[in-house]
């Protein structure tokens, strides 16, 4: 059984980071598109009105933008490419899971064992069993895609 961070196929993994990149566009045109209206239905008597949905429209917004970026798509793309430029292999037996969780290259990862080396699988993607053996794929000592018992 193959295994890889993305937690699904590379396919479906594609077109969630897709949707969550077209939410952060639309929501940036939907707040360019109030600032047109307030702008474009000032008046004197209503200016403080629009000036209020102009803020509240650039807070909203801004923070449902930041929030997506941040938490889904800026890690999916990362991760996308880590899994891009693996090349290296390994095989071995996993000795043991650490767990508490490791900062390595920019992904929140628990170190795992090895009998001749320690690798690092990032938090809540892949699951390993201590004492079995698998091949690995990585980037760095980072694991992006495991097959049980040497499986390809």
């Amino acid at each position: 059984m193959k295994q890889t961070i993305f937690g699904t196929d590379r396919a479906a993994f594609q077109k969630n980071l897709r949707k969550n990149t077209v939410y952060c566009v639309l929501v940036f045109c939907a707040v360019v598109f109030m600032h047109g209206l307030c702008t474009l239905g000032r008046t004197e008597d209503n200016h403080t009105f629009m000036l209020i949905a102009n803020i509240a429209a650039d807070i909203v917004g801004g923070s449902f933008i930041l929030a997506r970026l941040n938490l889904c798509v800026l890690p999916q793309q990362k991760l996308l490419r880590l899994y891009d430029q693996a090349s290296q292999q390994a095989a071995g037996q996993v000795l043991e899971i650490g767990t508490s969780m490791i900062h390595y290259i920019g992904v929140d990862c628990y170190e795992v064992s090895l009998p001749d080396r320690h690798l690092f699988l990032p938090a809540g993607t892949i699951q390993l069993q201590k004492g079995d053996t698998y091949s690995f794929r990585l980037k760095g000592n980072l694991i992006v895609e495991v097959c049980d018992d040497g499986q390809d």
